[in-house]
Parts: structure tokens; C-alpha cells; sequence
């Protein structure tokens, strides 16, 4: 079990965020069945309704991930879950502390945070070149964000572009608030990543913290609201067999 304190010990100052990827592109399908076996009968349900392999799978291996996490950081438990009114998943049915977690998934890779300093956040996307990026900045993007882009072209544009959406995608799976966000109402600066605004819950921007990175073909951020001390953002990778 990971100690929730760099370098173990109780009461340690320094928060630590650990997020663990897993590329779902590395095992055969049919290993996915055991796999299926760890999630309960809503999740089991849900994975059957994707039609493509790929996306079942990818959910698959999400939950999969998110439950290892959890072992990892808090000790192995029968973990249930349950969704708040925005949609946000928490822990169902646990006394005392637990830790705050978040997931994200695409095709290729899935990602899940756990900590226990404050509500956490994850997003992770596939680098990906297409004309209607910029379409989707002028939706979704703030004008200082947009005027960030403005002097940027071809892969530094779409590196810029992935690494604001995955922030503003972390910044509100922390608050919880998902889709009813209102993406244009905050903003980022990237060097290094920060608000410059609110946050999307109007919260002051000293009270969040964020990492973001780039691995392989994927960008990936994860946010935390806590204050104080700089936190220690942890990226691993976890491989098949160790799920």
C-alpha cells in the first residue's frame, strides 16, 4: 500500500497525487473477461451496452484500473461506488476517511488519480490532428485561452490545444460539475499549467493545483483543490498482468 505521504509517515505536510495509466491496447480481447469479473453488476451492465470493443473495453479496463488504484493507495476492500447528482462517482457505504479518486479513458489509455488531500480530477486524450479543433476552441475556450493559440501553428498549436482541454476537463470532474459546466467561464495559462481565473465553481485559483503531460500520443492532466503546500503529482504505469 502506497503511503499517502511522500516518503511514509503521518503528518507529513506535502500532498501526493498518485495517477495510474494503462494502455488498452497491449492485451488480447478475450483477456478482458477476468477483468469483467472485478466490476459489480450496474458497471457490468453499462460495459455491455457499448457497441464497439474498443470503447467496451476501454471501460472495462477503467474500472479495472480505478479498483487497483484504490487497492494501492487505501488496502484491499470491496470497493462500491455510487454517482452524485452531477454525475460525479464517489464511494458508497464507507466509514471514516476515504480518498478522493477520478477516471478517464480514451481507446488507447485510461487513467485513474487517488489521493486524500481533496476532490481530484483526471482527463487524458489522444493527440490527434483534425480540422475542427479550432471550431471546438471557439466553443469551449476562453478568449485569453484562444489568444494563447493565436500565435501558435501546426503541432505546438495542437499540443496547446490538448493540453487546455484536458486541464479545464480535470478542473470540472473535481468540482463535480461535468458537461453543465460552463467551459469559457475559466481560463488557463500553461507555463506552468495554473487558472488565471475563477475556477469553474468560482472558486479562487490558489486553491488548485495541476499537473500536465504528455505520454507517448496522449495528454493527460489531473487537477487537485487543496491550498497550501505544493502537491507531488505521481504518474506510473500499471501493466495487465498486475491488475
Amino acid at each position: 500500500m502506497i503511503s499517502p505521504f511522500p516518503g511514509g509517515g503521518a503528518g507529513r505536510a506535502a500532498p501526493r497525487v498518485d495517477v495510474f495509466i494503462f494502455w488498452t491496447a497491449v492485451p488480447r480481447d478475450g483477456d478482458f473477461g477476468k477483468l469483467l469479473s472485478r466490476l459489480d453488476e450496474n458497471e457490468q451492465a453499462r460495459a455491455a451496452r457499448f457497441h464497439f470493443n474498443e470503447d467496451r473495453n476501454a471501460f472495462i479496463a477503467a474500472h479495472g484500473l480505478l479498483r487497483d488504484a484504490l487497492d494501492r493507495i487505501a488496502g484491499i476492500r470491496p470497493w462500491r461506488f455510487r454517482q452524485m447528482p452531477g454525475g460525479k462517482p464517489v464511494l458508497d457505504g464507507e466509514s471514516g476517511r476515504a480518498p478522493h479518486f477520478s477516471l478517464s479513458h480514451t481507446r488507447s489509455m485510461v487513467a485513474a488519480a487517488v489521493g486524500w488531500y481533496g476532490p481530484l480530477g483526471v482527463d487524458v486524450e489522444t493527440v490527434t490532428d483534425g480540422p475542427r479543433r479550432e471550431d471546438v476552441a471557439g466553443l469551449a475556450f476562453s478568449a485569453k485561452e484562444q489568444a494563447s493559440l493565436s500565435g501558435l501553428t501546426g503541432e505546438a498549436w495542437n499540443d496547446a490545444f490538448f493540453t487546455l482541454w484536458t486541464l479545464k476537463e480535470a478542473a470540472v470532474k473535481a468540482t463535480g460539475q461535468g458537461l453543465s459546466a460552463d467551459l469559457p467561464g475559466f481560463a488557463f495559462a500553461l507555463s506552468p499549467p495554473r487558472l488565471c481565473t475563477p475556477g469553474p465553481d468560482g472558486s479562487d485559483p490558489a486553491e488548485w493545483q495541476f499537473h500536465a503531460c504528455r505520454v507517448v500520443n496522449c495528454r493527460l492532466a489531473a487537477a487537485l483543490r487543496a491550498a497550501g503546500p505544493k502537491a507531488a503529482f505521481h504518474v506510473s504505469e500499471i501493466a495487465f498482468q498486475a491488475l
